[in-house]
């Protein structure tokens, strides 16, 4: 079994301690600082080649969907437990189903509540990567217009829309904010839109005030954060489509 979270806590040492045997392909964790000697530590095996994991194992965990070169692996009585993203693969399933192999894509892993505690690390990663990428792309010596995000003295600070409210984008409201960016953000719902104005200008969350519509230019307090949100629902979206009010500040 390959095992790509840290092994002490609570992944791999945690499945030894459950019974389980653990095989892991020598250097996997490289790449997150997790020497073989750790996994050895936690109990695990540590085998010299991948084709050696994918033999021995019942239950292989990786950390993305199998590559061609991995399909001749999978067999039908295994079971694969990765982010599948099957949809952007149609050579992926149709390996995947020719193999037979019990495959449980992360990212679809529901609680009883319907959320996705899989697929919540990975969205909050994109929405905090987002800005920082979009502010290095602004750059002149990446190709950009040479604009700084947050602007400086005399300088107005980039507009950056976000849309959607979610998970990703509330991450990506809250890494906007702290570069004092222009924020505009875009959702079907005002509440989320209240929310993520509410986390960054007040520190805390806080109830959608009630001014007449889900459109809102709403500043910061003093002593908040040099940013500005405008927070644009979906009445207000409609708005702009026909030329209204909603079109933004």
């Amino acid at each position: 079994m390959s095992i790509a979270s840290r092994p002490h806590r609570p992944g791999c040492g945690g499945l030894v301690s459950a019974g389980h045997d653990v095989v892991v392909q020598w250097n996997a964790g490289e790449g997150s600082s997790i020497s073989d000697d750790d996994f050895t530590a936690a109990g695990a095996k540590v085998l010299d080649t991948a084709d050696a994991v994918w033999e021995s194992a019942d239950l292989v965990l990786k950390v993305k969907e199998p590559i061609a070169e991995e399909y001749h692996r999978m067999r039908g009585d295994q079971m694969l437990f990765t982010y599948l993203h099957l949809a952007a693969s149609q050579e992926c399933t149709g390996a995947l189903m020719a193999a037979g192999t019990t495959s449980v894509a992360d990212e679809t892993v529901q609680l009883p509540d319907g959320a996705l505690p899989l697929l919540f690390p990975m969205s909050e990663v994109a929405g905090r990567l987002a800005p920082m990428v979009c502010a290095q792309c602004l750059a002149r010596v990446e190709g950009g217009r040479g604009v700084v995000i947050g602007g400086v003295s005399g300088v107005a600070p980039a507009r950056v829309v976000i849309i959607g409210a979610g998970v990703s984008g509330m991450n990506a409201v809250a890494v906007a904010a702290g570069t004092w960016a222009d924020i505009v953000l875009f959702d079907s719902s005002r509440q989320p839109v209240a929310a993520g104005w509410c986390q960054h200008c007040l520190g805390r969350p806080h109830a959608w005030p009630d001014r007449g519509g889900p459109w809102h230019r709403m500043d910061p307090p003093r002593g908040g954060p040099g940013a500005s949100l405008t927070g644009i629902g979906r009445r207000a979206t409609r708005d702009a489509e026909r030329g209204g009010r909603g079109a933004g500040a």
